[in-house]
């Protein structure tokens, strides 16, 4: 796994992180940074640094307009209890897996 550093290490604001309660469940959205995303790269979101599970690109808006870096993802409240516990974002890349963020979730 590589740790991003420096500029491309990404804050929750940045990655315009969101949790959302949508029928029962969590719904963690974001938008990645587009010079960290590859074509095709797999984006992953990481529970308390154990269970990771695939997000799905789709696009969000942003204040800019419409992001096609989106991703998305639903979550069982048994999985990711906002506030608690911490999540971490990867990217696939050509080197491997990259941590872009590691920190906590809050409900919106």
């Amino acid at each position: 796994m590589i740790e991003a550093q420096g500029a491309d290490a990404a804050d929750a604001s940045s990655l315009l992180l969101s949790v959302r309660q949508d029928s029962g469940l969590y719904r963690l959205t974001g938008a990645l940074p587009q010079d960290v995303l590859e074509d095709d790269a797999g984006i992953y979101i990481q529970v308390n640094g154990e269970i990771c599970y695939e997000a799905f690109p789709c696009c969000i808006e942003t204040y800019e307009g419409i992001s096609d870096t989106g991703f998305a993802i639903n979550l069982s409240p048994l999985r990711l209890i906002p506030g608690v516990d911490r999540i971490g974002i990867l990217v696939e890349t050509g080197e491997g897996l990259l941590r872009i963020y590691e920190g906590k979730v809050y409900l919106h």
